[in-house]
């Protein structure tokens, strides 16, 4: 489960462009009573030239008057030590003054904290510099703990973010890092932090602050959600109370057709259709609740979860999602042979094409929603072989991946994994669900994204074994392997 929140400061919640441009013209004056004929131009040069010693002052973490005597020494400017500490308060001084809060930082600051996650400031640099800045701005309430570089005495490449979950004695995977550097936030990912970049990519990516309530939406368990019927939002549900009879009544009709809500109930031993409607939430819950990062505990959540069983059952007793398995199952059936369903599910199509005679494989990983499957088909009589999502060489006259690539971190590689068991002429059934970057599937965290902005279109013309035969709906390809 999230806990923390750790932004950034500079380019994040705080402009700070400003600050060191008015900073610099104050001690350009300084140096002119001084003697020293410069401009704000001739510093930054100086800052370029000795740019390697500054970054290993930096790293050595020494007071902050040295770097000024590093960069005037360059410029073939020397001043006393005094001087050279009195230069780095006024710098200091003008530079908070001038700092500004971005657009709409302030509410979403508050806005973290209403849904009940903790707050941190991580930053490189100073700790005066970085409290001044808070307190002039009047934000430093917001945050629970202010942390920078100079605290832990090394900066955020250096392993600042490792000694910030140590100190707060929190996972990292429990920590949702926010700032706009793609190198010294977006180390955060690799020791497990989540890490949303404004203006660049991340594992969440957003071109404004204000998207962050977005991100803040697909982690927070209590998040409204609109009603699936009539768009109002509601409260712990994807029905509002008004819709939730429409809702029993598709489920209970949809049942004619699939024999869905029969059996699990059959399974359960008892009337489960509050468990069904609740199912997207209470799976959602599960993922927030154990938070998985890493593949181990992805696959372990995919194991032993218990809702996942009523989230399906849910989706596929909708009338759309009813006719879509018909069309597909009528496309298997002519193409007859054998069939694969790659990520099967309940068996909502294995079942079905089990009973028609074309020898028929359920791949998906062993659990609780695999051993529902296995007793659907003994139930119904169906001739199901049941295998390994890890595939052995056989080649297959059809294969169906539904719903499944938004589930997998590289889609690409699943779908040429896919192609390679296909039969030449073989034909392929895929859809298209992955969330884009800027698209977040709140109701299903549990759907990665993509790692790039590729459409499944895109992905299948890279393929060069496969070709487009029918395409239906919004997201459903039919491929034949050529």
């Amino acid at each position: 489960m999230l806990k923390w929140v750790v932004y950034d400061l500079g380019g994040t919640i705080v402009n700070l462009d400003n600050s060191e441009q008015k900073a610099m013209q104050i001690v350009v004056e300084l140096l002119k009573n001084m003697g020293y004929s410069i401009s704000v131009d001739d510093i930054k040069k100086s800052k370029i030239a000795a740019s390697e010693k500054l970054e290993k002052l930096k790293s050595a973490h020494v007071e902050k008057w040295k770097l000024f005597l590093t960069v005037l020494e360059n410029m073939n400017i020397n001043i006393k030590k005094d001087d050279a500490i009195k230069l780095s308060n006024i710098y200091d001084d003008v530079y908070v003054r001038f700092s500004t809060l971005l657009p709409n930082a302030e509410s979403i600051l508050n806005e973290t904290r209403r849904r009940g996650f903790k707050v941190a400031l991580l930053s490189d640099g100073w700790n005066k510099t970085c409290r001044g800045i808070l307190r002039y701005l009047d934000i430093e309430n917001y945050f629970d703990v202010i942390f920078t570089s100079e605290d832990f005495g090394k900066r955020k490449l250096e392993g600042l973010f490792s000694d910030f979950c140590v100190a707060v004695r929190c996972k990292p995977k429990d920590c949702l890092v926010i700032g706009n550097d793609e190198k010294k936030d977006g180390i955060s990912q690799s020791i497990g932090m989540h890490f949303c970049c404004i203006g660049g990519n991340g594992e969440f990516s957003v071109s404004k602050l204000n998207e962050i309530t977005n991100v803040l939406d697909y982690f927070d368990s209590n998040v409204k959600l609109k009603c699936f019927f009539c768009g109002v939002q509601t409260d712990n549900s994807i029905f509002c109370n008004n819709c939730k009879t429409k809702a029993i009544e598709t489920v209970k009709k949809s049942n004619e057709e699939t024999g869905l809500y029969t059996d699990i109930c059959k399974y359960y031993g008892r009337d489960v259709i509050e468990e069904v409607l609740q199912g997207p939430i209470n799976l959602r819950k599960e993922w927030l609740d154990q938070n998985p990062v890493t593949e181990k505990e992805i696959l372990n959540f995919y194991r032993t979860n218990k809702n996942e069983i009523f989230d399906l059952t849910l989706f596929h007793s909708a009338p759309h999602v009813i006719q879509q398995d018909k069309r597909i199952e009528k496309i298997i059936k002519n193409k007859g042979g054998t069939f694969l369903d790659f990520g099967a599910g309940i068996g909502h199509l294995t079942v079905n094409i089990g009973k028609t005679g074309i020898k028929t494989f359920h791949a998906d990983l062993d659990g609780n929603t695999r051993n529902y499957a296995i007793w659907r088909a003994r139930e119904k009589d169906s001739d199901v072989n049941f295998i390994d999502v890890k595939l052995d060489n056989t080649k297959y006259d059809s294969i169906a991946c539904t719903d499944v690539i938004e589930h997998h971190p590289d889609p690409s590689k699943l779908i040429r994994y896919l192609s390679r068991r296909l039969k030449r002429g073989g034909i392929f059934l895929i859809n298209e669900k992955f969330q884009r970057k800027n698209n977040i599937d709140i109701l299903h965290p549990m759907h990665l994204m993509s790692s790039s902005n590729i459409s499944l279109i895109e992905l299948i013309r890279q393929i060069k074994m496969l070709k487009l035969v029918e395409r239906f709906g919004r997201n459903f390809f039919v491929l034949q392997k050529l």
